[in-house]
C-alpha cells in the first residue's frame, strides 16, 4: 500500500516550479501549492482509497497532522521534527496574512520566517547561493525538504550540490521559455 518516493524527485519538481526571481507573494503562493501537493502525495500513498484525500477540501494544518501521523517517529530526530513543525506554522501563518489581507504588511513576517528557517533548518549549501537565490524560496525550500526527509521520502540520491541546483534551475528555466 505505501509508495516510496524519492525525495529527488519532490527536489526537482520544486526547484522547476518555484518562481526563484518573482515578487515575494508569488514565491509564498507558489511555495504553499508545492508543499500542499507534497504532503497531498504523500499521505496518498498511506491510505487505501487516495481519491478521498486528492479530492477533499483539507485545510494546511490538518494535513500536515495527517501526514505526520503516518510518519515513523521511532526514527526521527525530534529536534529537527520541533523546528520543521514551527517553521511549517510560521510559513502558513505568513501565507495566510498574505491571502486573507487585501494589503498586507509581509515584510517583517518574510524577516523572521527566512531568519528562523535559517537558524534551525540549515542546508548545506554557501553563502554564494543565498545571494545568488531568494532567501524567502529558498527558506520554503529548506522546510520543503526536511518535511520530505522527515516523511520518510527515500533518499536513492544524494543531496544536489549547488552546481545540480544550477543545472536543475537553468534546465526549468529553458522548458519554461519554449512552452
Amino acid at each position: 500500500m505505501t509508495k516510496k518516493i524519492d525525495i529527488m524527485s519532490e527536489v526537482v519538481l520544486f526547484f522547476e516550479h518555484m518562481p526563484w526571481h518573482d515578487s515575494e507573494e508569488l514565491i509564498i503562493l507558489k511555495g504553499h501549492l508545492l508543499l500542499d501537493q507534497m504532503l497531498r502525495s504523500y499521505i496518498s500513498g498511506k491510505v487505501k482509497n487516495p481519491k478521498y484525500i486528492d479530492n477533499a477540501q483539507i485545510t494546511f494544518p490538518i494535513l500536515i497532522c495527517i501526514a505526520w501521523s503516518f510518519a515513523d517517529l521511532a526514527e526521527i530526530n525530534f529536534a529537527v521534527l520541533g523546528h520543521c513543525k514551527a517553521a511549517l506554522k510560521k510559513f502558513n501563518t505568513l501565507r495566510n496574512k498574505l491571502s486573507h489581507r487585501l494589503e498586507p504588511n509581509i515584510s517583517k513576517d518574510v524577516s523572521g520566517f527566512t531568519k528562523f528557517v535559517k537558524q534551525n533548518l540549515k542546508l548545506p549549501y554557501s553563502a554564494e547561493l543565498y545571494q545568488k537565490y531568494n532567501p524567502l524560496a529558498l527558506s520554503i525550500f529548506a522546510i520543503y525538504f526536511f518535511t520530505a526527509g522527515l516523511l520518510g521520502y527515500e533518499i536513492t540520491k544524494h543531496i544536489p550540490s549547488y552546481v545540480e541546483l544550477s543545472g536543475i534551475l537553468a534546465k526549468s528555466k529553458k522548458r519554461k521559455k519554449h512552452n
